[in-house]
């Protein structure tokens, strides 16, 4: 909710969960249009989940596979309290300017703690 909360605030245009890779059984949670690019979003809510954390990486292999891992953004909830709405304010400021950040994560190339 938060999320779409601010990409609405922004005025940013967005589909939740769009269907682009449904023939890969994988549904983004958002796909956003930037600049005339989309980027897909993933937050993982859950990634201390051991269960959970195999599936995604099956997943973020699927998106590396279809070659939209440069577009592929996921988010993390910060271990300590944080303005989580700024940092995704941030976040979409970062994609306007062309300067996601490249992580070492492993959870994908543009990783975020919000």
């Amino acid at each position: 909710y938060i999320i779409a909360k601010i990409l609405n605030e922004l005025d940013i245009e967005f589909e939740y969960e769009p269907k682009d890779f449904i023939r890969y059984r994988i549904l983004p949670d958002f796909k956003l249009y930037i600049n005339g690019e989309a980027y897909y979003i993933e937050y993982l809510g859950l990634i201390d989940n051991p269960r959970y954390r195999e599936r995604w990486f099956k997943k973020l292999k699927i998106y590396e596979e279809l070659k939209v891992d440069d577009k592929l953004i996921t988010l993390t909830e910060a271990e300590t309290g944080s303005n989580i709405e700024q940092n995704l304010k941030n976040i979409i400021e970062d994609i306007k300017h062309g300067r996601l950040k490249i992580t070492e994560s492993g959870y994908s190339k543009h990783h975020y703690e919000i």
